[in-house]
C-alpha cells in the first residue's frame, strides 16, 4: 500500500513534540498540526477516526 500523508494532526503530547518526530515530517514533507489544548472533543474524533483506519487496516490484512 503506497499511500501519501499530508497532514498528522495530535495533541499536545510530548511523544509527538520532539526534535526528531519534527524533523521526519520536514524530511517526508507532511505537515504537522496539534489540537487546541484542552478540547476533549477533538480528542474523541481523532479516536474514533483512527479506529476506524485500524478496523480498515485489519480488513485489508486478513483479506491478503
Amino acid at each position: 500500500l503506497q499511500a501519501l500523508v499530508i497532514t498528522v494532526r495530535t495533541d499536545r503530547g510530548t511523544e509527538f513534540l520532539n526534535k526528531t518526530l519534527n524533523a521526519f515530517f520536514k524530511e517526508e514533507g507532511t505537515k504537522h498540526q496539534t489540537s487546541t489544548a484542552r478540547t476533549p472533543e477533538q480528542n474523541d474524533v481523532v479516536k474514533r477516526r483512527n479506529r476506524t483506519l485500524v478496523e480498515a487496516a485489519r480488513t485489508m490484512l486478513s483479506a491478503s
